[in-house]
């Protein structure tokens, strides 16, 4: 089917697609077990490694309990197909995953339409989350896939010598220096605090935190491991 589809109307695609995922769930269950059918392209499931299906699997079942079949389905379908992508670039572990690699994917992997591209980039953010709770990967990585945000993200690798930062604070000030993960926090708190004590409006706060927000994702994308306050 898939030699095929260049030269068929989307509405013939469909209706092959769903005449394959009924003649699988035959060979599978031996009878149809589905009323209504969501089309799920299972083979990037199944192509998946070990250690990237392990960790879809346990998304799966920790938020099992918030999505119906069909919208579980939809998290596994997007899920695999970006597991897919950074396997297909040489990612072998979960910490190995950079933004870098989000970034990619975002502008390279191509959608029907962009309705889809956007629901599908939520369900990953929301993967991106769940893996940065377990302590997996980096926090500021969910934060990446925004479509709102990630054209203006740098890295500095990419950039012509002459535009690099080679240094983002004076070497002989006096400073603290912490880590990116805290200063996040600690933006994130003061924003709970020092913008609703002054009673900033919704807009401001919104425009503070996604400053706050990109900040973050620039340290850890080009891995400043410290910042000096």
């Amino acid at each position: 089917m898939d030699s095929s589809r260049s030269n068929w109307k989307h509405p013939k695609f469909k209706t092959s697609r769903i005449a394959l995922f009924r003649i699988n769930d035959v060979m599978q269950n031996g009878y149809i077990t589905e009323k209504r059918y969501v089309y799920e392209n299972s083979c990037n499931y199944d192509k998946l490694p070990d250690w990237c299906r392990l960790l879809l699997d346990g998304y799966l079942s920790d938020t099992a309990h918030s999505f119906c079949d069909n919208y579980s389905r939809q998290h596994r379908m997007a899920c695999s197909e970006f597991l897919i992508y950074v396997w297909s670039v040489g990612v072998t572990k979960p910490d190995e995953i950079t933004h870098k690699n989000v970034i990619d994917y975002y502008y390279k992997y191509n959608y029907r339409t962009l309705k889809t591209k956007n629901l599908y980039n939520r369900i990953i953010r929301r993967f991106l989350k769940h893996l940065a709770d377990k302590d997996f990967i980096p926090g500021s990585l969910a934060f990446t896939l925004d479509r709102f945000s990630i054209s203006r993200i740098i890295i500095l690798d990419e950039r012509p010598d002459e535009k690099k930062c080679v240094d983002l604070y004076q070497q002989d000030q006096m400073a603290v220096k912490i880590l990116p993960a805290e200063y996040y926090s600690m933006a994130k708190e003061l924003g709970d605090v020092f913008l609703e004590k002054h009673h900033y409006s919704k807009t401001m706060k919104k425009t503070f935190r996604k400053a706050w927000r990109e900040l973050y994702v620039f340290l850890e994308a080009n891995k400043q491991s410290r910042l000096f306050i």
